[in-house]
């Protein structure tokens, strides 16, 4: 089980299983091609950080947290995903983001990685909001950080 611990004054839930669909307030769904596959006719590795990408982007394009903003982006500065079982075509995707923790200017996110219902791969990463003309971080806008929270802690979870 992936269970990613939250340390400090976030009003973030303390504990997250990314492992579970039930977890996600935000769900993408995605079809692997027949082209997304390896050698070994199961899904690429390099995909699955295509598939986080699609679901955090379409989260970002649905609270309107489009880069460019403002002259305003995020960049991201670490990515890590632990895969879980393998993935065969024909198939679906169904990625899940949720965000663990925001502070003054980066945002972590968790994302789980579901095919037939199971979990296939979950992954943690850290973004920071820049300024697009010196590439240094700025802070998060606050109408920016109400609406991330709404997407912040545990489907079901009341975040305060």
């Amino acid at each position: 089980m992936s269970i990613v611990k939250n340390t400090g004054d976030s009003g973030i839930a303390s504990e997250i299983a990314l492992d579970r669909r039930a977890t996600y307030r935000h769900l993408h769904r995605d079809i692997i091609r027949f082209a997304d596959l390896d050698p070994n006719h199961h899904l690429n590795n390099v995909k699955f950080f295509e598939f986080c990408q699609e679901s955090r982007v379409a989260m970002f394009r649905e609270i309107g947290a489009h880069d460019g903003q403002d002259g305003r982006a995020w960049m991201i500065v670490n990515l890590s995903i632990d895969f879980k079982n393998q993935v065969h075509w024909p198939a679906e995707m169904e990625t899940g983001t949720v965000v663990l923790r925001l502070g003054n200017s980066s945002a972590r996110l968790g994302q789980g990685l579901f095919n037939e219902g199971r979990c296939v791969a979950t992954a943690d990463m850290t973004m920071v909001r820049v300024d697009q003309q010196t590439n240094r971080p700025v802070p998060i806008e606050d109408a920016l950080r109400q609406k991330l929270g709404a997407y912040a802690g545990p489907a079901g979870q009341a975040i305060q």
